[in-house]
């Protein structure tokens, strides 16, 4: 009866750290830092790299999620659009076509039929063109914040077996917090697609 349990109790003990020692693989898997790149079109439009955290969505092993990213976007500013900021005249523009470089942190909010739903926080800096009322360009150095919410999904897997690629496809809503002299703010909708290695 004794060995009969002691038996049991070491089972039972092997299970245990089998199933930590698996637990602790899987975590260790889904915390590693991966990586993708992509382009985006609104503001900005150029493109984005990212590094990101992610995991296989359950029942889905076409779709991915992304806890966490960090992304670094360069591009083009108010490429669609000239007219949302005005300077210290109001007759001053903002005009299109400022090259600017954008970091951000993302976060994931929840995941719903494989869909991501997160939010970020960005702080960017770079050109600022003012369009004046002689229709002259002038320069400026701007910087500022950004806090986004967005939706992600991946619409296709590629690659091998052991280092597939999924493509994803996201549009994002950001709030622009700018500096130049005194505070300008404005909203964008910007879209893109996303290719992310996975290994």
């Amino acid at each position: 009866m004794k060995k009969g349990i002691a038996f049991l109790l070491a089972l039972g003990l092997s299970s245990l750290l089998f199933a930590q020692t698996d637990y602790d693989r899987l975590m260790k898997y889904h915390a590693k830092w991966r990586y993708g790149v992509g382009l985006r079109a609104g503001e900005l439009t150029g493109l984005e790299l990212q590094m990101y955290r992610g995991i296989v969505c359950a029942g889905a092993k076409n779709s991915i999620s992304k806890p966490m990213g960090i992304s670094l976007v360069i591009g083009n500013s108010r490429t669609f659009s000239s007219n949302k900021f005005l300077s210290d005249s109001d007759t001053e523009q903002v005009a299109p076509h400022g090259i600017r470089t954008q970091l951000a942190i993302t976060q994931l909010l929840f995941n719903f039929w494989t869909v991501d739903c997160y939010v970020g926080a960005a702080a960017y800096g770079g050109q600022r063109n003012i369009l004046n009322d002689q229709q002259e360009i002038k320069t400026n150095f701007s910087m500022g914040a950004a806090p986004s919410i967005g939706l992600e999904k991946t619409f296709l897997r590629a690659g091998t077996r052991n280092k597939p690629i999924y493509f994803n496809v996201f549009a994002e809503y950001t709030y622009y917090l700018e500096l130049d002299k005194r505070f300008f703010t404005a909203s964008y909708v910007s879209a893109g697609v996303k290719m992310n290695f996975w290994d």
